[in-house]
């Protein structure tokens, strides 16, 4: 017999915490039960640590000096090696609706990365609210174009499977249906929509909500809610939340986690290049514009103070989620690994430590810190 042991840690299913072992054969894990004897394989000893699946960030743009709007199979490739230290096992590259980066990213999943594996393609845009834009250039909204949509996903490949779309925009809800009928989850985003709007949307076939609070209409005591209002009252919508405590406060944070439940509530960190870089200026590939970090744990900004991304990596934001927020780790591993396999549809994949669910799996010290990383049951991080 070969394969991975992991045993005698806290196993974080993520449905409940157990004291097991996970036994990971053929990159499959094949047992999770206590005291598996398993004669010819690795043995990791995980006492007195955490073991979680391997989280999945559907919403990053860049990391480590690094972006997607590069265009190229070096920077890709440099992000997806950046994830394993934060306990990322799997992402989706987020761009805007540009054909060439679309390209690049396609061809990146095709060739194959040495790092946390590419699920598919979040197109951020372009058709979006020019009055919601957030950090996105002024000429990346377009008005709905059903030609150039046809034309981004021919771009990406077949590779494109969320797309964020502001619904209250001329022709949007057409496209929400092409997109919807294409294998593409819609996306609602960046966006002024009401709650009718935004209802109308769903009922297109959008799925899902893009960074929940951030670029659409805020409460107000006498409107209706509008696009946020509609996520939370939503039965089957997934959504997505910064967790870097400051796109969200801690306080909204935990609202939309009782509201929604975790289990459909995705941990996303939108962080670009300037995540695991120090404090400074820097060049936004792509966008023309400088952006700039005035101290950790802070998000970038536009000189006018916009946030731009963040400077976020995955296990900051669990952290968060835990000691700010005050969720149990069940949930937190939730919303970090089931709810965007949930998002894409690969539950039974991905996500959870369970037989027969790939071996992508974290093994945690207590201060939630990446002791290692595994992918396929194949060992891509070890700290020291």
């Amino acid at each position: 017999m070969s394969g991975v042991l992991i045993a005698g840690g806290t196993v974080v299913t993520p449905f409940e915490e157990i004291a097991a072992d996970v036994l990971i054969e053929g990159g499959i894990i094949s047992r999770v039960e206590a005291a598996i004897e398993a004669d010819g394989a690795e043995l990791v000893d995980a006492s007195g640590c955490i073991v979680a699946p391997g989280s999945i960030d559907l919403h990053i743009q860049g990391h480590s000096g690094r972006d997607f709007w590069e265009g190229t199979y070096e920077a890709a490739n440099h992000i997806s090696l950046a994830m394993p230290p934060a306990g990322v096992t799997a992402i989706v590259p987020t761009t805007d609706g540009d054909p060439e980066t679309l390209g690049a990213l396609a061809e990146a999943i095709q060739r194959g990365v040495d790092g946390a594996q590419f699920l598919g393609i979040h197109s951020e845009g372009p058709f979006v609210s020019p009055k919601r834009l957030g950090a996105i250039g002024e000429d990346k909204a377009r008005a709905v174009d059903m030609g150039l949509l046809k034309r981004l996903l021919e771009a990406g490949a077949g590779h494109v499977c969320i797309m964020t779309i502001a619904p209250e925009i001329p022709g949007a809800l057409q496209a929400i249906s092409f997109l919807a009928e294409s294998g593409v989850l819609p996306s609602l985003g960046h966006s002024c929509a009401t709650y009718e709007e935004a209802a109308a949307g769903f009922d297109a076939g959008a799925g899902r909500i893009t960074h929940l609070f951030n670029a659409m209409t805020s409460f107000a005591e006498r409107e209706d809610g509008g696009l946020a209002a509609a996520a939370l009252l939503g039965e089957d919508i997934f959504i997505e939340t910064v967790c870097d405590c400051v796109h969200v406060h801690p306080v909204i944070l935990r609202m939309a986690a009782r509201a929604v439940g975790c289990a459909r509530n995705a941990a996303v960190t939108d962080s670009v290049k300037v995540a695991g870089m120090p404090p400074g200026r820097y060049e936004s590939a792509g966008h023309g514009y400088e952006i700039f970090v005035a101290s950790d744990g802070q998000p970038p900004r536009l000189r006018d103070g916009t946030i731009a991304g963040s400077a976020l990596s995955m296990d900051q934001a669990l952290r968060n989620l835990v000691g700010k927020v005050g969720l149990s780790l069940a949930e937190v591993f939730q919303m970090a690994a089931l709810a965007p396999a949930a998002t894409l549809g690969i539950q039974r994949q991905k996500g959870c430590i369970r037989p027969g669910c790939d071996g992508d799996i974290v093994i945690y010290n207590p201060h939630l810190e990446v002791e290692a990383t595994y992918i396929g049951g194949r060992a891509v991080f070890r700290r020291g």
